[in-house]
């Protein structure tokens, strides 16, 4: 699946679904540096600020030791309720360009998938800025990337677009305060 959504100027998501690699993977532009978008793939205050949507579900209660084999959770709760909790172990930092960990959702039937994030530097609003790629692997198969991918896919959709949307806005108070 090829999706292409326009942020605003110069921020642009692309998102691509291979069923047959159990493979999905978006690219974002960010109005920030790489140094700032990779303390919000990392800060617990952070996550829970952007992670997550009113369509799908929302975080609390993050923890993460950002080391190999360090461990990551936080609390979840869907739109109708239901409380449930995302949590893995990281594999690969190397602040600020990869933050690779394993995943797994309490309501998922999959034993554990991986999510690696890559930023690199990038012009955004014709200012320097970060291009983030997230890949999310093992599937192999597995129901929601062939069948529901299309739910995950919006979710992690939105997730990038809140996380594009609050650095934006942050990027112009840090400059202003600097």
């Amino acid at each position: 699946m090829n999706d292409a959504t326009t942020f605003g100027p110069a921020e642009s998501s692309h998102m691509e679904q291979g069923t047959d690699t159990g493979t999905i993977e978006t690219t974002v532009d960010i109005a920030a540096s790489p140094e700032r978008v990779f303390a919000a793939l990392t800060d617990p205050q952070e996550l829970a600020a952007w992670w997550g949507s009113d369509e799908t579900y929302r975080t609390s209660d993050w923890r993460i030791d950002v080391r190999p084999a360090g461990e990551w959770s936080a609390r979840t709760i869907d739109s109708s309720g239901n409380e449930g909790s995302i949590h893995g172990e990281v594999i690969v930092v190397d602040a600020p360009r990869v933050l690779e960990c394993t995943w797994h959702a309490s309501w998922d039937e999959i034993a554990s998938t991986t999510v690696r994030y890559e930023l690199s530097p990038a012009i955004v609003r014709d200012a320097p800025g970060t291009r983030l790629t997230v890949t999310h692997t093992g599937f192999n198969g597995f129901v929601a990337c062939a069948g529901t991918g299309a739910s995950y896919t919006t979710a992690l959709k939105s997730v990038l677009e809140t996380l594009a949307h609050a650095m934006t806005v942050r990027r112009a108070f840090v400059s202003c305060a600097a």
